[in-house]
């Protein structure tokens, strides 16, 4: 009996076609064998039962992947394309013009250029001739040149003038100021016995008080006090009225207190004023005056009489509860 063929089933589409394949053929192999017997043996028998149809065959693995082909001939280049043909744009609208940038910094100042020379100095001009209707001005302030008052045209005083003046000038004609002459607030002594260096007008409050005032109690209607300071010369004028005036214990001169610059330091110096009075009792004394001595910075009251010394009034002069006046003035030296 021939061994029949291998076979091998390659994938499961083929499973059943190749499976009644292997069948037919060994059905004829079969018979074949059978065939050959017959004639040896004798005729043959009837065909036998076919046998049950095998199990399906299991799948078998997938075969490796063949080599990758050579790579084919680079195609031929295409023809290339006409150029189109494109329009201009139409030009846009210029922008609106931008801001002004910041200003840069100041640039360092240039270095100083040398001083040029000083030009020769002018004539000295002279006084013009006299001119009555003419206003009085002022011609010149200050340098070296001589001041003049002049008549022919210069500002008036009355303009507004301020000359300034490093040393004295010596002016030779009257000198007309129509808004007046300023003097410093703190007076600038000169030693020149023809200088006025000082000029000044204000108020003080006299105080009625006694040496030891005590109990002293004032209480005044009225109480004013104006001076004026000249140079070296001050007149003070002064109103006292009491409308309550007591003591007991108050001893001493009756003074006068609170004037506004001291007299001068000088050996029997002493200056006095008239003064009209009221509330005083002293026998055998029927005058009253003002006085400041030297160095004193209070007015006395003294009293004088006929064939009577001078002497000054003390609070045992001056009853408490009577009313007092005292109205009067008096120009003292003072130091400059």
């Amino acid at each position: 009996m021939a061994i029949a063929k291998p076979y091998t089933v390659t994938n499961a589409a083929r499973q059943s076609e190749d499976i009644d394949r292997m069948l037919d053929e060994l059905y004829q192999e079969v018979r074949d064998v059978a065939a050959a017997s017959s004639a040896v043996v004798g005729s043959a028998g009837s065909m036998g039962v076919m046998g049950f149809q095998g199990d399906e065959g299991v799948e078998g693995d997938t075969g490796p992947m063949g080599p990758t082909g050579p790579t084919g001939p680079t195609g031929v280049m295409g023809r290339s394309g006409i150029d189109g043909v494109g329009v201009d744009g139409v030009d846009g609208e210029t922008g609106p013009q931008g801001a002004i940038g910041p200003t840069g910094p100041t640039g360092p100042t240039g270095p100083t250029g040398p001083t040029g020379p000083t030009g020769p100095t002018g004539p000295t001009g002279a006084p013009t001739g006299a001119n009555p209707t003419a206003s009085v001005g002022l011609a010149a302030v200050n340098g070296t040149g001589t001041t003049f008052i002049r008549s022919d045209g210069a500002p008036v005083l009355s303009q507004a003038i301020a000359p300034t003046w490093s040393a004295a000038h010596t002016f030779s004609e009257l000198i007309a100021a129509s808004k007046g002459i300023s003097f410093p607030a703190t007076q600038v002594s000169s030693a020149g016995v023809n200088d006025l260096d000082d000029y000044e007008e204000g108020t003080w409050t006299p105080v009625l008080t006694f040496t030891t005032a005590g109990n002293l109690s004032v209480v005044y209607s009225t109480q004013v006090g104006r001076y004026t300071k000249t140079g070296n010369r001050v007149h003070l004028q002064f109103r006292i009225a009491t409308s309550t005036f007591t003591h007991t214990t108050a001893s001493g001169n009756c003074n006068i207190t609170g004037i506004p610059f001291t007299h001068i330091t000088a050996a029997g110096a002493a200056d006095v004023g008239s003064f009209e009075w009221s509330g005083i009792t002293k026998a055998s004394y029927t005058a009253a005056m003002a006085r400041i001595g030297s160095g004193a910075a209070v007015i006395e009251l003294i009293a004088s009489g006929s064939g009577q010394a001078s002497s000054n009034i003390v609070a045992a002069d001056m009853p408490t509860g009577g009313a007092i006046i005292f109205s009067g003035n008096i120009t003292y030296e003072v130091a400059t």
